[in-house]
């Protein structure tokens, strides 16, 4: 195996995008602590965060995770864009609905570029956000608060983002999508809303019934932002100006 080789194998593991991701995140951030490949034990099992990171009031929780696909995520115009965020405060964690203007979505398809016949779609988007959320809730059970912090899940991955966003009302009458009722939009991060119960201590949910939107109204809802290694710095600048995170987490 010549050097070729070995460096091409050595760029398809997760563990070169985990140095990449704490590189740029130590050049101009000034972290209260952090570290790189955090372990713990829990319930008899070993869990490991890539990085864990405590910045101004933030607790980053990042996982790295490559990809040979392409990640696509399909959006219906009319959905608002929401996610429920995390704090800890003097009653223990607290999960609200808040509006964004982050693009958010609840669907994906993860394909991969072929010059001849393209592959069929896969689910690898899907069990890597579910693998990352039961890591979340190992932690979460496991103890450690984050007092007056908010909790930010993040997945940064090596690969393309992509939102196809349609209007429903426009779809042929077969209920398929065309190019012509159809936008492809390139994006830096976004956010991910998957439904799944975890478990923790002390959780409360705090639904807003006004966004009228069935999804997010349930204590189930769990929000991800997933976000393309190049655009990290843009995005942590993001959240760190953001007025969705000035408010008080008691």
């Amino acid at each position: 195996m010549n050097k070729k080789e070995i460096i091409e194998t050595l760029n398809k593991t997760g563990f070169i995008l985990e140095d990449k991701t704490y590189s740029i995140l130590t050049k101009k951030n000034h972290f209260n602590q952090i570290y790189k490949n955090f372990d713990f034990t829990w319930s008899n099992t070993r869990f490991e965060v890539d990085i864990l990171g405590e910045l101004d009031n933030f607790l980053l929780f990042i996982d790295c995770k490559k990809s040979e696909y392409l990640w696509y995520f399909p959006k219906e115009i009319n959905q608002k864009n929401m996610y429920s965020c995390f704090t800890d405060g003097q009653k223990g964690i607290k999960i609200s609905n808040k509006e964004t203007d982050i693009p958010s979505v609840y669907s994906d398809i993860s394909l991969k570029e072929e010059k001849s016949k393209p592959k069929p779609p896969q689910q690898e988007i899907h069990s890597k956000i579910f693998e990352f959320l039961k890591l979340l809730e190992a932690y979460l059970c496991w103890g450690i608060r984050f007092k007056d912090k908010y909790l930010i899940p993040i997945i940064v991955t090596n690969t393309d983002l992509y939102i196809v966003e349609y209007n429903s009302e426009k779809l042929d009458d077969y209920g398929n999508l065309t190019e012509e009722n159809t936008n492809l939009e390139k994006v830096d991060y976004l956010i991910y809303n998957l439904g799944i119960e975890l478990r923790w201590d002390n959780a409360k949910q705090i639904i807003y019934p006004e966004f009228n939107d069935n999804r997010l109204n349930s204590q189930n809802n769990k929000s991800v932002f997933i976000v393309n290694v190049k655009s990290l710095p843009k995005f942590i600048d993001k959240i760190k100006g953001d007025r969705y995170y000035s408010v008080n987490t008691e």
